[in-house]
């Protein structure tokens, strides 16, 4: 019989990365591990595994560096509500990131504007105040949001001790991103609250701005719970015991270095400009991050939980949905503000079946969860035998979108009849779900109105066909 011992006392046999590679390469499917890289906002690459840093940063002297606080940093993060802001003179640095911008931008920003701080303190005779507050945005990304923070406290770090800036200390507030929260499922508001936070204590923060999960909706009982994530985190979690529980991953010390080193080029490129300069580099950078991330966010490349994936149903009548927005440029209200003009109208979809269970299984499913996000009656019909018979029930259903789902092969033969007959003899507004690409443009010439498939922009799918029906309406 195998004891605890003879567990413990099991050697392995050491693996070098190549096998680690070549195992991983036979467990995927048709990838590499190599395919799986990915990038951040910043163009920093993410990668499927990390290795030991050549250059590994000793973080512990750096939080423990008295300018952070003359206490252990994460023993003693602050609690600050909404209406108390106003306590400490805040760098603004969540502006930024509101306006679109990366986590480059942001410690530019707060370093440019933190190295003025020091000047107007250091012109201050009186020297009522030698303390910086900055107020930074919880990153929607958690690992970066860990390494934004050390990195920027990196970079404010050496720039003190360089000069030999012994007098004055400096302190970091996350406030929530709001641009994520959802007005319709307000529950998902308090998770993304909790990753946010964790992220950014991890990262070893002084303090928390609280923002109410329901935003507009505060009442007592939402402010109740969101000041409770952070003494759950506090005091049951156990982050306050740990002085910095990232120090020594491999990937939160590579992206710590990447960020500082983009970070510091970034400002030294701004630094010697003027302000109306700087702002006009700051605007014109985040306008192009921020459309990047709106066309990811509307092809789904971007998931946010609840609002363009895994949607909450049967919202007809949730008291919720009053469609008020926590701040002007919420992602999530574009696809609200559409699913309320679905919910108004009480619009509904056909889903018509061809084929055998293989040829439309999965694109009957996709389309389900599609259409659901906008919360559309859905009717799916049982698989139709004949086109004759399509044509017949098609042609009398009472829901004015159709969506046919099958093989790219069954399409061939069935698609030039249907379209143009739905198109000559009715009002149906006719989608198929792929996108044969060889077969585009005779489908919409035929009176295909369009097609779903993986990747495309919701948001102009929903506009156009919202915007079409209203059209026709009037």
């Amino acid at each position: 019989m195998t004891t605890i011992n003879d567990l413990k006392n099991i050697e392995f046999e050491q693996k070098s990365l190549e096998d680690w590679k070549v195992i991983a390469n036979n467990s995927l499917k048709n990838l590499t591990v190599e395919q799986l890289k990915s990038k951040y906002y910043e163009k920093i690459d993410i990668n499927p595994y990390y290795v030991k840093n050549k250059s590994y940063i000793d973080y512990s002297n750096i939080i423990n560096n008295f300018h952070l606080s003359n206490k252990n940093v994460n023993n003693n993060w602050e609690l600050l509500d909404e209406s108390e802001i106003d306590k400490y003179d805040f760098i603004d640095v969540a502006s930024f990131y509101y306006e679109g911008s990366n986590s480059i931008l942001e410690i530019a920003y707060a370093l440019i504007e933190g190295l003025k701080k020091i000047q107007s303190i250091r012109n201050d005779k009186e020297k009522n105040n030698n303390i910086i507050y900055f107020k930074f945005t919880c990153s929607d990304e958690f690992y970066n949001q860990i390494s934004k923070i050390r990195a920027f406290k990196l970079l404010f770090n050496s720039i003190l001790n360089k000069y030999n800036i012994n007098d004055i200390k400096y302190r970091i507030y996350v406030e929530n991103n709001k641009l994520f929260y959802s007005n319709l499922d307000i529950e998902n508001n308090i998770l993304r609250q909790t990753t946010q936070l964790i992220s950014s204590i991890i990262a070893g923060i002084n303090g928390v701005i609280v923002s109410p999960y329901d935003g507009n909706n505060q009442n007592t009982f939402s402010k109740t719970i969101s000041k409770n994530i952070n003494y759950i985190l506090k005091h049951e979690s156990g982050f306050d015991k740990v002085l910095d529980a990232s120090g020594g991953s491999f990937f939160i010390e590579k992206l710590t270095l990447e960020l500082a080193d983009k970070s510091f080029t970034e400002f030294q490129s701004l630094y010697n400009l003027n302000e109306e300069e700087q702002t006009n580099i700051y605007n014109t950078k985040a306008k192009d991050i921020k459309n990047i991330k709106l066309e990811d966010f509307s092809c789904r490349k971007k998931t946010i939980i609840g609002v363009n994936k895994y949607t909450k149903t049967n919202l007809k009548n949730d008291d919720n949905k009053n469609y008020q927005y926590y701040h002007d440029n919420n992602y999530s209200s574009i696809i609200e503000k559409l699913r309320k003009e679905v919910d108004n109208s009480n619009l509904g979809i056909t889903i018509a079946n061809f084929g055998d269970k293989n040829d439309y299984k999965l694109r009957n499913g996709f389309t389900n969860e599609l259409f659901s996000i906008l919360s559309f009656n859905i009717e799916i019909l049982a698989p139709f035998e004949t086109l004759e018979d399509a044509l017949t029930t098609l042609s009398l259903i009472e829901n004015r979108i159709i969506i046919v789902s099958t093989s790219d092969d069954i399409y061939k033969n069935i698609i030039p009849e249907l379209a143009q007959h739905l198109a000559s003899k009715t009002n149906k507004l006719l989608f198929i779900v792929g996108y044969p690409k060889e077969d585009i443009q005779r489908y919409l010439n035929l009176g295909l109105f369009g097609f779903i498939n993986k990747g495309q922009n919701i948001i102009k799918l929903f506009t156009n066909l919202t915007d079409t029906l209203k059209e026709e309406t009037i």
